[in-house]
Parts: structure tokens; C-alpha cells; sequence
């Protein structure tokens, strides 16, 4: 790899990093309860799935917007279950940013 592309590659890596949260997972059953037989569209979050996002979140200054990364292996991805966890994920945060606007 010449010394361009490194640099583009490392000034990429970067750019994901900055402002934003990434967790790796080993599968898309991290995200859920072990407890919960339910589709990935009705399952219960993970309780340690979710104090991880609490604790990367934490530092964070409230006013600044940030992206949740979850990474997972290219061989353990599936585009159809990604679309339901994604709005599965979505639901369940604005669930909960409604529940502190209303405090």
C-alpha cells in the first residue's frame, strides 16, 4: 500500500471515529435479552447492550449530535435483519428521549 493510500485510509478511520459511538458486536444477538425468544422486531434490548451506549454517551455534551456505529463481521451481516434492528433501535431511543422531554 503506497503512502496516499494509507493516509486515506487512516484520515477515513478517523472520520469514523470523531462524534460518533461505535460498538463492536459478534452477532445481532448482542443487541437482545438471551431471555427473549421474540423476532428481532419485538425483542427486549439487551441490558448490557444498552449501559454500554449509556456509558459511551455519557461523556459526550448533550447539545452535539452523534452516530451509534455498531460493527459487526461482513460475514455475520444480513441486510434484511438490519432494516428491522434498525428500527427496532430507533423506536426504542425516541421511546425514550420522549420519556425525558416529558419530565
Amino acid at each position: 500500500m503506497d503512502s496516499k493510500n494509507l493516509l486515506e485510509e487512516l484520515t477515513a478511520e478517523e472520520k469514523m471515529r470523531q462524534g460518533n459511538i461505535s460498538l463492536i458486536l459478534d452477532s445481532y444477538n448482542d443487541l437482545f435479552s438471551d431471555f427473549d425468544p421474540r423476532n428481532y422486531s419485538e425483542r427486549t434490548l439487551s441490558d448490557d447492550f444498552l449501559l454500554e451506549c449509556k456509558r459511551a454517551a455519557r461523556d459526550r455534551d448533550p447539545k452535539m449530535n452523534f452516530e451509534l456505529r455498531l460493527l459487526i463481521p461482513k460475514t455475520r451481516r444480513n441486510a434484511n435483519d438490519e432494516l428491522i434492528i434498525k428500527h427496532r433501535l430507533k423506536s426504542h431511543f425516541r421511546s425514550i428521549l420522549k420519556k425525558i422531554r416529558m419530565k
